[in-house]
């Protein structure tokens, strides 16, 4: 079916002052839903699910590695579809397979070139190819942590 969203952002802007430039950039031209969660506006796991179900893609900014954050941060969207870009300033081991699918950026307009190029060639079968292949699950990482 298809996307109600071009982008979808969720997360504290505050301190992520590149993101909210690049929101401001493109919400003329792309249809964006958005949650400040600076001002205590949060949702529950399933109306996030929804909105990632229905967005083609998500931007974030790394302002703090935490590697079991990344399940949440990049597992939710590419488990429903939605693809990540990320603004990295602390580079990300993408080889992992503990990691889920996203696109690296490096600048505000590497990312805004990025996602003004996934928009413009986007196409559902896409969007399901990153559903199917989803498997940076929770479990996965329990497990091999376990084994360490």
């Amino acid at each position: 079916e298809e996307k109600i969203y071009d982008i979808a952002y969720f997360g504290t802007l505050c301190n992520r002052p590149i993101v909210s430039k690049i929101l401001k950039k493109l919400s003329s031209k792309y249809k964006i839903i958005s949650y400040d969660s600076s001002y205590g506006t949060h949702l529950n796991p399933e109306k996030c699910f929804d909105i990632y179900k229905n967005s083609k893609l998500t931007i974030s900014e790394q302002v703090d590695p935490v590697i079991l954050e990344l399940p949440v941060r990049l597992g939710e969207a590419t488990a429903n579809g939605c693809k990540t870009f990320i603004l990295e300033n602390v580079p990300i081991n993408q080889e992992s397979d503990y990691i889920p699918n996203y696109e690296s950026c490096f600048s505000e307009q590497e990312m805004l070139d990025k996602v003004e190029n996934y928009l413009s060639n986007f196409n559902l079968a896409e969007s399901q190819k990153l559903h199917n292949d989803f498997c940076s699950t929770y479990d996965r990482a329990v497990s091999f942590l376990a084994r360490i």
